[in-house]
């Protein structure tokens, strides 16, 4: 072969061996996502958005990233990955109305994952009405249910049942015996939430009767089952939630789902402890501690013990109920759960004080109230955690706003040599005539767009940066800030004081801190509390949060 054919071929053998290379880069991407090596699919999936050359493929790898970092659990990042798949290339995504429904739903989904249901509810809305323009009642009727279960998880009931009760009109028209169940059930559940068992249990037997229509399945007919029993039990219709609750244990039982057939132990034990049949509840109670002892469920004895100990006392058992309430007592402290433990203290005060031990039921009450600030502090802690989520979800927020901007300016970086070259033309047609005027508007123009841009990133920059440096505990607010909001202001000693509660510092310490006697704290406290319009520190931090947020 001649060099010059020889150069005439070998560009067109690299150019089809990198294709190759490319699209087999995509094709073992999907082959980790299949074989569910989440996190390998996930750091090749980066490096296949860092090459240029797969700029076609972005939209997808992103979206499967989000895909990946979902299942792997880190919810945060799977956000960030499907928001950053809806701004590459926007004019496919424009004509793709299917794929820009779909990810808006996966957005509304990692939202509710995180608790922020009110952003889900905006997501899944704008995944409604792509929807709608789509005409696909299918994915209308999904869209409307989740918006009905992120709706009711904010306490709007009623607009939550208005959402639910569309889902299920349309999957009714669609026949869909499946999808009507769900929602029915969602609807009972709404209903349980107003304090309506009766309605409720209309609605979780209608969902039991399409269920049985559709797939029958064993483990979802259990659960709405013991749904009915929970709403009988609620009515005081014991005999009725005695029945139901036998049903369930029976669809567990074919499911081979021993744990959810445990949980239904301890409910049957509770059903018969509020009818009176002490016999009854204590062998099912006892039958669920054996199970869950095996198991080395800490959580579910406790639970199992609580319904044990209230079977002994009214059978007058009181010195088992004291074994099983130390054994509470320990289990608790293990796992660090501190309302469990002062809800055992209160029971063993119960017990002595009962059996005349009135010194020691004292000690025992002690004991619980003392529980009060660590109870505290563990729920500031949990607002606290809640708080970080929401930094770091506006963080991916922020950061995937910033490629954005950085996207348009290399596009404006691209536009402006073009721009360049026809200006160069245009100011040869000008020169003859006389004048560059036009061809300096245009230079001018795109100047000011990439410095406008520009300005806008270093901007987003800063405000990424105010993020990663956000310390939990630093919850405090300027005093004329939260005075704005209040009709009384605070005092700079109790804004001092207020700062030092959200801090997660106990009344003593809060005393040692500002030289007060604790007595002097709580009398603050109180003062602040009664401004704020709040009942404690968990409120109060709830507050605080909301007027920064503002």
């Amino acid at each position: 072969m001649s060099l010059k054919r020889l150069s005439l071929v070998l560009p067109l053998v690299l150019s089809m061996f990198t294709a190759l290379a490319q699209s087999g880069s995509v094709a073992r991407f999907d082959r980790l996502l299949n074989n569910a090596s989440y996190q390998e699919a996930a750091e090749l999936g980066e490096a296949i958005l860092a090459d240029s050359k797969e700029r076609e493929h972005w939209y997808y790898v992103s979206s499967k990233i989000g895909d990946a970092q979902y299942y792997l659990g880190n919810i945060p990042q799977s956000l960030k990955y499907y928001l950053r798949a809806l701004d590459y290339d926007e004019i496919y995504l424009s004509e793709n109305l299917s794929l820009l429904e779909e990810t808006h739903s996966y957005i509304g989904f990692c939202y509710r994952e995180l608790g922020l249901d009110k952003r889900a509810e905006n997501w899944f809305r704008k995944a409604l009405q792509y929807a709608i323009q789509l005409n696909d009642s299918t994915e209308i009727a999904i869209c409307y249910y989740n918006i009905g279960t992120v709706i009711l998880s904010q306490g709007k009931l009623d607009a939550s049942m208005e959402m639910l009760q569309k889902a299920y009109e349309i999957d009714l028209i669609r026949n869909d015996t499946s999808a009507i169940g769900f929602d029915l059930k969602m609807m009972g559940n709404a209903h349980m939430k107003l304090g309506q068992p009766a309605k409720a249990i209309d609605y979780f037997q209608q969902s039991i009767h399409f269920l049985e229509q559709s797939s029958g399945n064993m483990n979802s007919l259990g659960v709405r089952y013991s749904l009915v029993s929970k709403a009988f039990a609620e009515l005081g219709q014991l005999d009725s939630a005695t029945k139901y609750s036998v049903l369930a244990m029976d669809e567990y039982t074919r499911a081979n789902d021993s744990l959810n057939l445990a949980g239904q132990w301890i409910d049957l034990a509770g059903i018969f402890q509020n009818k009176g049949d002490y016999a009854k509840a204590l062998e099912w109670s006892q039958k669920a501690k054996e199970y869950f002892a095996a198991m080395d469920a800490g959580n579910q004895l406790i639970a199992v013990n609580q319904v044990l100990v209230q079977s002994y006392l009214s059978t007058g058992q009181f010195d088992k109920a004291l074994i099983l309430i130390q054994s509470n007592k320990e289990l608790a402290v293990n796992l660090g759960l501190l309302p469990e433990l002062k809800r055992t203290y209160e029971l063993q005060a119960q017990v002595f004080e009962m059996t005349g031990k009135y010194e020691q039921a004292i000690t025992a009450f002690k004991k619980s109230m003392a529980l009060e600030d660590s109870i505290d502090q563990q729920r500031t802690k949990l607002m606290v955690e809640e708080m970080s989520v929401r930094y770091q979800v506006d963080k991916a927020e922020n950061e995937n706003e910033l490629l954005r901007l950085e996207n348009e300016i290399a596009q404006a970086e691209v536009d402006k040599k073009d721009t360049f070259i026809q200006t160069l033309f245009i100011v040869g047609l000008l020169v003859l005539l006389g004048t560059g005027t036009v061809a300096y508007l245009l230079v001018l123009r795109n100047r000011l767009k990439a410095d406008k841009l520009q300005a806008e990133i270093n901007e987003l920059r800063v405000r990424i940066k105010g993020v990663l440096e956000f310390q939990p505990e630093q919850v405090g607010i300027a005093k004329e800030q939260i005075n704005g909001f209040l009709n009384e202001s605070l005092s700079d000693r109790e804004f001092e004081v207020l700062n030092l509660a959200l801090s997660n510092k106990t009344n003593t310490e809060i005393a040692d801190t500002v030289c007060l006697s604790v007595n002097t704290v709580k009398y603050h406290l109180k003062n602040i509390y009664a401004k704020l319009g709040v009942s404690d520190r968990k409120e109060a931090l709830k507050y605080v949060f909301q007027i920064s947020s503002n």
